[in-house]
């Protein structure tokens, strides 16, 4: 499975939260497939913020929230997080599935950009 791209954009002096469903779409059918997380899987968002990693997981206290209904992964960003961020550059963000028996994929491999 290759991973979804996509370009996120914040404001500075904002909050926001950024929101990925975790689904798969087969090209012939097009029937679409959720992947739920159960069983000890979890996912990991991951932003390559100059200087430093920002890692959130959907683990207990890991910072993400995980919507099992809509199999969707959010990242809450606060207004004081996204002023952090430099302006205007577009940092990296990774969205993996690690799986309990510790297979990890890639979901997502795009950007983040705070604009302001």
């Amino acid at each position: 499975m290759d991973p979804t791209t996509y370009a996120f954009e914040v404001r500075r002096g904002a909050s926001d939260i950024l929101g990925v469903e975790l689904a798969t779409q087969d090209v012939v059918t097009q029937r679409v497939r959720l992947k739920r997380l159960e069983n000890g899987a979890y996912a990991r968002w991951s932003l390559a913020v100059p200087g430093q990693a920002v890692e959130r997981t959907t683990q207990q206290d890991g910072g993400l929230v995980y919507d099992p209904d809509l199999a969707s992964v959010y990242f809450p960003m606060t207004a004081a997080f996204i002023s952090a961020l430099p302006a205007d550059a577009p940092m990296r963000t990774i969205i993996t599935v690690v799986e309990a028996d510790g297979a990890v994929s890639i979901w997502l491999d795009g950007t983040v950009t705070a604009r302001g």
